[in-house]
């Protein structure tokens, strides 16, 4: 086993600055591409047939399902990554009680834009009387639980979230309706997927369960003081753990003994058979799938850790502005769908409205190919604005781009 002796005070650093810009250029590159790959599965929702779930073993196909797959990196590799950018945050010379402020009102309204303008660009209409609960509403509730515990020392912060990231199995057993109205909260907590509470007139629907989330950014916390190791060490206890972790999943995942409800078994080719051993549960979370993922983004993590070229260029320049991203890209998408369904078939459908009230059309859903030739286009089409953005974010001259 690894020995970290990991020298928690932030005020005994002594990196210069050329140093700190190369360690938040891996760190950007790896966003990068995780929010890339995530422009690949909304693509999907919007340009393929959202009726189809790929992740189930006896409808799906390989091409579906890993086109699905590869993207179960995008969320926990987020979560973890906005982790160590708190700490780094610190790091270049914020107070803690700095930190703690900034966290709890970023993630305050981080909630509050997920309910408002991401679901509207999900949706382009609010007459359906439903918001969204996802992923950046996860971020913030993240965010004002860091900005708590980020007080504690870092490898306590490590701890807690390495807890968190384990509880789901321990609650799958849990009726929610023995819990009076903390039960009508039970898909924050731990179910996923369904309705809240209505709040004035709308229904709220949580895709997201908080708990493993909550834990990952908290891991991503404490686990970042490595990034202050020499460069050659820091890649090499990166990769190494990065390794493990995916050893560990594929020995437990083998075993079916602990941190998945989905069994896998032998299918009709050997392809099949690795999707079923890969087709570990999202929602909730569950602690495999968290090795799953986690242990190959920290393999990359090392490897990038000195990306250079046009490519590593362009692909920070979407990591340094993920939130701006992320609002631009639903949105884009959205319309690109609703265009190419008036070109083809007469009709300004939106395929989320679809499906949010089950009324398809006859000519509803393209081909995968149709999804990553959209897909590739989009992305694309991504790249000046939000490189237009990171410049202005990284001026400094609006302090309201910090938030955004």
């Amino acid at each position: 086993m690894l020995q970290w002796r990991l020298n928690m005070d932030s005020t005994n650093l002594n990196l210069s600055t050329t140093e700190t810009d190369k360690r938040l250029h891996g760190i950007d590159v790896l966003r990068g591409i995780v929010m890339v790959l995530m422009a690949l599965d909304h693509t999907r929702d919007y340009f393929g047939d959202i009726r189809l779930n790929p992740t189930n073993i006896d409808l799906t196909t390989p091409a579906l399902f890993f086109t699905r797959w590869i993207t179960h990196f995008c969320a926990p590799v987020f979560l973890f990554l906005a982790g160590m950018g708190a700490w780094l945050r610190r790091e270049r010379g914020v107070t803690q009680a700095e930190l703690s402020r900034y966290l709890l009102t970023r993630g305050m309204w981080l909630v509050l834009l997920e309910l408002t303008l991401v679901t509207y660009t999900w949706l382009l209409t609010f007459s359906l009387g439903l918001l969204f609960f996802q992923i950046i509403a996860v971020i913030g509730l993240a965010m004002v639980l860091l900005s708590a515990v980020s007080f504690f020392p870092d490898r306590l912060v490590l701890g807690i979230g390495i807890a968190l990231c384990l509880v789901p199995p321990l609650l799958d057993g849990v009726d929610p309706e023995s819990l009076g109205w903390l039960g009508s909260l039970w898909p924050l907590i731990h179910g996923g997927q369904a309705a809240l509470p209505p709040v004035f007139g709308f229904r709220i629907i949580a895709i997201y369960s908080c708990l493993p989330w909550i834990g990952i950014m908290a891991m991503g916390f404490g686990f970042a003081p490595l990034m202050k190791f020499p460069p050659e060490k820091r890649k090499r206890v990166l990769i190494a753990l990065g390794i493990g972790t995916t050893a560990l999943f594929v020995a437990l995942r083998w075993t079916g003994s602990f941190g998945e409800p989905n069994a896998w078994g032998k299918q009709d080719s050997v392809l099949m058979t690795l999707v079923s051993f890969l087709n570990c549960t999202k929602y909730p979370a569950s602690p495999l799938y968290l090795l799953m993922t986690l242990g190959p983004a920290w393999i990359v993590l090392g490897l990038l850790d000195r990306a250079a070229g046009r490519i590593g260029q362009m692909l920070a320049t979407f990591g340094r502005a993920p939130l701006f991203y992320y609002v631009l890209h639903v949105l884009v998408i959205h319309l690109a769908a609703r265009g190419a369904n008036w070109i083809t078939n007469g009709s300004f459908l939106s395929p989320m409205q679809a499906a949010m009230t089950g009324s398809f059309p006859t000519w509803f859903g393209g081909s995968l190919t149709t999804v990553y030739v959209s897909w590739i286009l989009i992305v694309a089409a991504l790249y000046l604005p939000c490189a237009w953005f990171a410049r202005a974010k990284r001026c400094g001259r609006w302090r309201i781009l910090s938030y955004l």
